[in-house]
């Protein structure tokens, strides 16, 4: 299921960051949280670009993508991010990283 909800952003890679937040959930049957929770964050954060992945094979696993703008701190996980993943963490098992762009063009370089 991949939900992109555009909030805004320059749409300019080179300027991105991504943050992945992976949950494998404690019962997979709690699939409308994780909607819920998502649904919540993309509304809430102008300039951030978010998308919803589940696993094919495994019904409890999603991973949740978050496109930002990079900022001077782009090494850090979001404050939004981070209040997420307080929700998340509730729910099941959750691993959290930061990605920047990197090749040529990349302002981060």
């Amino acid at each position: 299921m991949a939900n992109g909800t555009p909030n805004g952003g320059n749409g300019d890679p080179a300027s991105d960051c991504l943050e992945i937040i992976n949950i494998r959930l404690y019962d997979p049957g709690d699939r409308q949280k994780i909607i819920t929770f998502f649904e919540r964050m993309a509304h809430r954060c102008p300039g951030h670009r978010f998308t919803l992945y589940r696993n094919a094979a495994i019904a409890g696993d999603w991973s949740i993508h978050v496109r930002r703008p990079i900022s001077p701190r782009a090494e850090s996980k979001s404050p939004e991010a981070r209040c997420l993943l307080e929700l998340l963490r509730e729910i099941g098992l959750v691993h959290h990283n930061v990605w920047l762009t990197a090749g040529p063009g990349a302002e981060n370089e």
